[in-house]
């Protein structure tokens, strides 16, 4: 399975953001200091229960690779780092396919299933936004206000654990 990843919402919220230590005024700031420590547990609880492989769908992907990826989720307590495979296309990149197709994170997300599952695949989407295009049935909505929960946790291993593979509409 393959478990689409944002960032934003997702691993931090409005509530971290609430009660999470304050910043030093005027000191550099420190990507891991936006992560949500109990939303990065639940995140290696889903790995651990599904064996998910990770593709990062965040903007927090852009100017970031794999590896680079891989070290700030590890930075901030993730264990199963090795489970982040890639990172989604930016559609911007891809005129062809934004003119056809438009800007939804979710055409992003069925480039990269087209690209690398083109046989189909099991896969679930956690966001706390609903661009996703066609593939809505696949989405997990974490709200901005308090991100991942146990209870979106439960339901994005119900969706990994299905054994029927899905087959999403080609993009490229």
């Amino acid at each position: 399975p393959v478990l689409f990843l944002d960032i934003d919402g997702v691993l931090n919220s409005l509530a971290w953001w609430d009660r999470r230590p304050p910043r030093v005024p005027h000191a550099d700031h420190d990507d891991r200091a936006e992560f949500d420590p109990q939303a990065i547990a639940l995140l290696d609880h889903i790995l651990s229960v599904t064996d998910a492989d990770v593709v990062i769908s965040s903007a927090w992907r852009q100017g970031r690779t794999v590896e680079q990826l891989r070290d700030l989720l590890a930075s901030v307590g993730l264990t199963r780092t090795w489970q982040v495979v890639g990172k989604t296309p930016d559609v911007w990149w891809h005129h062809d396919i934004l003119d056809k197709f438009g800007e939804d994170r979710g055409v992003e997300i069925a480039m990269w299933l087209t690209e690398h599952r083109p046989e189909g695949c099991v896969f679930a989407i956690v966001d706390d936004d609903g661009d996703m295009w066609e593939l809505t049935n696949r989405w997990v909505h974490t709200p901005n206000t308090i991100g991942l929960t146990s209870e979106t946790a439960d339901r994005l291993i119900a969706l990994l654990s299905e054994k029927q593979v899905i087959h999403v509409p080609v993009v490229k």
